[in-house]
């Protein structure tokens, strides 16, 4: 092991100390061209403090997208995330933790309430609450980008779709922040409390159907069978957690470079065919998602690594999106490459992300309205994370935005 990436246990994965380390790229970098797919022990951490059996960590972009598709192999069912987690919460986050053909049946009966037809009719609510959100930034300088957009933006755009009373926003902010967050103890709190409020609004809805995504939602069929109110929670806790934390911290951290990049940034404001382009290139930077866990079915050979039936296998997002031989150069931020290979929102397969539609008109739309608003962004202060080893969430990040 050189001597800038340190000894064995210096890049453990399973380790606190290493999901605080700034060069952690460097690391991922050195597993590409060395160590592919290595096994981790897993040791005692805050987000599993009772350890467990270690698992396979797959760093390389073709690999990732191999394991994502061969889902004979590699399944969900027991798990996504490389710690254990009760089952009961696993069943919780339903489709997520399912294999076909439950997970299809699943698909078919949501999927469409998420369609881009349906996203369409939903622009005009977006475009609010991006607006909302930019009166919030220029409003004054210096400010808390985190608490005024990150944790706010899409959440209440989730919240208007799913048609929740106005007063229970903030409460959602709250949540929504935990329960995808390192603290175990804190996201199981939050996580049980957004089923038991989704659970309580599937059921109410059911008694006033409208247009919105939850009426959608409560009354899809498949084969004459309906969604219980406690799959429905399950399925709110998941769109909340992960479709508003990972799309928020994206936005923010494009801004964060942008303002960093202060070229980039007027490139982006004089030709806003750059969006799309800016939107992806946002997604594979950030790569809010940092891992996602499959379970070997089957012995399986991988990067020259013999893997058992049973064995966990982690396949790291973040690695593959800084992959050189996919994207060249790419701890540069660059809004004019062609990053519509990023897997933020997933490798390809069943599984990909059903809110990739949404959090892309999300981010659309917020870019399309800064760049008519916000004449220059300048960072007051940098951007920092928290220690997590599966979303790359914000704890700072502070910016001035000089309205035009």
């Amino acid at each position: 092991m050189s001597a800038i990436i340190g000894t064995e246990d210096d890049v453990l994965l399973t380790r606190p100390e290493f999901w605080a380390r700034p060069d952690r790229h460097e690391v991922f970098k050195h597993f590409r061209d060395e160590a592919p797919v290595t096994f981790h022990p897993e040791v005692a951490a805050p987000w599993a403090p009772e350890g467990g059996p270690g698992f396979w960590a797959v760093m390389r972009y073709q690999d990732v997208q191999d394991v994502t598709r061969n889902t004979k192999v590699y399944s969900n069912k027991f798990g996504t995330q490389p710690e254990e987690w009760p089952q009961t919460r696993v069943a919780a986050l339903g489709m997520l933790h399912m294999d076909d053909p439950e997970h299809r049946i699943w698909r078919q009966m949501v999927g469409p309430a998420f369609a881009p037809r349906y996203l369409d009719s939903m622009l005009d609510t977006i475009r609010r609450n991006a607006n909302e959100v930019i009166d919030a930034l220029v409003a004054q300088p210096d400010v808390d980008v985190v608490s005024t957009l990150v944790n706010r933006y899409p959440v209440k755009i989730i919240a208007d779709m799913l048609a929740m009373p106005k007063e229970d926003h903030e409460q959602f902010v709250e949540w929504t922040y935990y329960a995808f967050g390192p603290d175990r103890v804190k996201g199981n709190a939050a996580h049980h409390a957004l089923i038991e409020y989704g659970v309580n609004l599937a059921a109410s809805r059911r008694q006033n159907i409208g247009d919105d995504v939850m009426s959608r939602i409560v009354t899809a069929e498949y084969e004459g069978r309906l969604l219980t109110d406690i799959e429905v929670g399950g399925f709110v806790s998941l769109l909340i957690g992960a479709g508003a934390e990972t799309t928020g911290s994206s936005i923010a951290t494009g801004l964060w470079q942008l303002g960093k990049n202060p070229d980039q940034w007027e490139l982006l404001k004089n030709d806003p065919s750059l969006i799309n382009k800016a939107v992806d290139e946002f997604c594979r930077y950030t790569s809010a998602v940092v891992n996602f866990r499959r379970t070997a079915l089957e012995d399986v050979e991988l990067g020259g690594q013999k893997i058992k039936a049973g064995d966990k296998v982690v396949l790291y997002y973040e690695s593959a999106n800084f992959d050189e031989t996919v994207f060249s150069d790419p701890e540069t931020f660059d809004i004019t490459r062609d990053s519509s290979k990023q897997v933020a929102f997933g490798a390809g397969g069943p599984h990909q992300c059903l809110g990739e539609h949404l959090g892309r008109r999300e981010m659309k739309v917020f870019l399309e309205e800064l760049i008519k608003r916000v004449d220059d962004i300048t960072v007051t202060a940098d951007l920092l994370r928290p220690p997590n080893p599966r979303f790359n969430m914000i704890q700072q990040f502070r910016a001035t935005f000089a309205e035009k």
